[in-house]
């Protein structure tokens, strides 16, 4: 299908070149993904290039369903394929940061072994519910993936414990520019499932404070993103996420996403149906994922070592740091779930009022006095 593509963009503009990113270039992409390509080089205006590929496409009889979204923040030809599986297309022009934003996802897979296995499920979760397409208000999977990257980078079991800190008796004044060394991040899937949930579903103050995953992540005030009075609050829109672009750090990359509410509901929902009592036998994942044919027809991964670990020493009380405020046995009720956080104050709390497990170290240096309204 791609290569078919390629003729025709060739036949339009010889010197053009075509080149795949997003999911299917990451090996990211869900069953229903679709395949992201763009255009470079074209030397045509943008406006006149769409028009002019969606009437060769719908010419060579391979294109059905052609939507051209010439208004768009990022103009886009989106079509479905005949002939080739029913694929889905989206086809940008002459915008490079899609390929460049794919080696650093790439990147990213390779220092977090955790993120395929969890941004599979979440960007399910969110198609399933059309909360995946930016045009729509939804949440992008590059986005998506920074804000995994950010609970990642900033999950309480990462934080130092007593045990990483330099004795007095041994050591000069500390150097505050000096971080201690990291933890190891909390091993078990499902426990940073249910964490991901929680703290974008009910805890993070979007009215006041935003998202980024550059140096090792952390949160921003929205009104003064940079300490500089530079402000990433829209007029009438405070409710919006604020996510920076890791590779550009003026760019919001979920400005768009103006369904972000939904977004936020459905995480929240998430959340307590995962918390919420189970039987032993009961698949914990079908309460927030529709088993389509597709999915169901999927061999099981041989490596599984990943979905079953033990949640990390630092989950257990009276283990090594003792990170993470709550222990969560697999059968439990959203109240117990939620526990409370130790010595973690509300700074990016909304709904649960004081209780930000994972993120309270990084919260502390936003600063935010008290949970806030998270809208």
């Amino acid at each position: 299908a791609v290569s078919a593509v390629r003729d025709i963009v060739a036949s339009i503009w010889p010197s053009a070149t075509v080149e795949v990113f997003g999911s299917y270039a990451t090996g990211l992409y869900v069953p229903t993904s679709d395949v992201d390509l763009v255009l470079l080089n074209t030397q045509s205006d943008i406006h006149k290039g769409l028009k002019a590929l969606a009437t060769k496409l719908s010419m060579q009889g391979i294109a059905k369903d052609l939507q051209v979204l010439a208004k768009a923040r990022v103009p886009i030809i989106k079509f479905e394929t005949v002939g080739y599986g029913n694929l889905a297309f989206d086809i940008s022009f002459d915008v490079p940061n899609g390929p460049q934003a794919a080696v650093l996802v790439k990147d990213f897979l390779g220092e977090w072994p955790m993120l395929r296995p969890m941004l599979l499920v979440l960007k399910l979760f969110l198609q399933q519910r059309e909360l995946n397409e930016v045009y729509t208000g939804g949440i992008g999977s590059y986005a998506l993936l920074t804000l995994l990257i950010a609970f990642l980078q900033l999950h309480n079991s990462r934080r130092p414990g007593p045990n990483s800190m330099p004795s007095a008796a041994t050591s000069r004044k500390p150097n505050p520019r000096i971080k201690p060394p990291a933890n190891p991040l909390e091993p078990n899937l499902g426990v940073l499932l249910l964490d991901f949930f929680r703290l974008y579903g009910r805890a993070i103050n979007m009215r006041q404070v935003g998202v980024s995953a550059t140096g090792g992540g952390h949160y921003f005030y929205k009104h003064d993103k940079d300490g500089n009075g530079t402000s990433w609050v829209t007029s009438g829109k405070d409710f919006m996420l604020a996510v920076e672009d890791p590779k550009d750090p003026t760019n919001d990359i979920c400005r768009s996403s103006f369904n972000i509410m939904r977004v936020r509901s459905a995480f929240d929902f998430a959340y307590q149906q995962l918390a919420a009592p189970c039987s032993r036998n009961e698949s914990l994942l079908q309460r927030i994922l529709r088993l389509g044919p597709i999915l169901a027809s999927r061999q099981k991964p041989s490596n599984t070592s990943l979905l079953y670990a033990p949640p990390a020493a630092a989950d257990v009380p009276g283990g090594a740091g003792h990170a993470t405020a709550h222990k969560r046995p697999r059968c439990q009720t959203p109240d117990r779930a939620a526990g409370k956080a130790d010595g973690a104050g509300g700074d990016v709390a909304s709904d649960d009022s004081g209780d930000v497990g994972a993120w309270g170290a990084a919260a502390d240096e936003v600063g935010l006095g008290g949970a806030g309204s998270g809208g």
